[in-house]
């Protein structure tokens, strides 16, 4: 199972990157390279039974110390 997600996700790159890279759209490739990570966590933590609050419960504290600044 975890090796057909790592074709998919392997799959995605391929598709998207080198064209994002081509259009030179580095900020857009950031944003992707950040959502394909939580991406790419939250299937490892399903198919491994990981919590997945633990990832999202730190970018929430972060987020809630931005929106107070």
């Amino acid at each position: 199972m975890t090796g057909f997600l790592f074709a998919v996700y392997f799959l995605i790159i391929i598709i998207e990157v080198p064209g994002l890279i081509k259009r030179q759209l580095y900020k857009e490739l950031a944003v992707f390279t950040f959502l394909f990570t939580l991406g790419l966590y939250a299937g490892l933590a399903y198919i491994y039974n990981w919590p997945l609050t633990v990832i999202f419960d730190t970018i929430n504290s972060y987020l809630e110390r931005l929106s107070y600044d």
